[in-house]
């Protein structure tokens, strides 16, 4: 940007130095622009971890909408149904950990690949489940699958986002 007391200070044939100082300064700052784009490939991968984070999370705060509805089909109680909603937070809890060190010793694409998988199988069977037994052992799958989640999806999104964005992206 052109700065009126510089121009004023500096010598009548100094000026095509000042206009040279100033389009390097401007070519700077494009270069830093086109470093913080963001890459087709890295919305894809963004996009992807917050589309399984956003099914994991649904599966899990889902089941107070359909407890109501799972209560007198099973036949069961509220302590009962706590004994399932509490076979997958137990599951979940313990797991998440181990899951963020298998997330940094193995691939993450592996793991999300694998446990989403899980999850998936686990939401299925928990439809069909007909007793307690049953439905904590799928809603367990289903915490198992949720714990290798969180920490792989961060992980490869660290990986992907320049440091200027992950705030954003993460």
């Amino acid at each position: 940007m052109y700065d009126k007391s510089q121009a004023e200070s500096q010598t009548p044939g100094s000026e095509d130095s000042f206009l040279l100082e100033n389009s390097t300064q401007l070519d700077d700052n494009v270069l830093t622009r086109i470093k913080l784009m963001i890459k087709p490939r890295t919305i894809a991968v963004v996009s992807a971890g917050f589309l399984t984070l956003f099914i994991a999370f649904a599966i899990r705060y889902s089941y107070g909408l359909v407890l109501p509805y799972m209560l007198p089909s099973l036949a069961i109680s509220k302590t009962e149904a706590g004994v399932i909603f509490s076979a997958y937070f137990v599951t979940a809890s313990i797991l998440s950990p181990v899951m963020g060190i298998l997330a940094d010793r193995f691939s993450a694409r592996i793991i999300l690949a694998t446990f989403v998988a899980i999850l998936g199988i686990g939401a299925c069977l928990m439809s069909t489940a007909s007793s307690v037994v049953q439905a904590s052992i799928f809603f367990a799958l289903i915490g198992v699958g949720h714990s290798a989640c969180w920490a792989p999806i961060v992980s490869v999104v660290m990986r992907w986002v320049s440091p200027e964005r992950r705030g954003i992206a993460v």
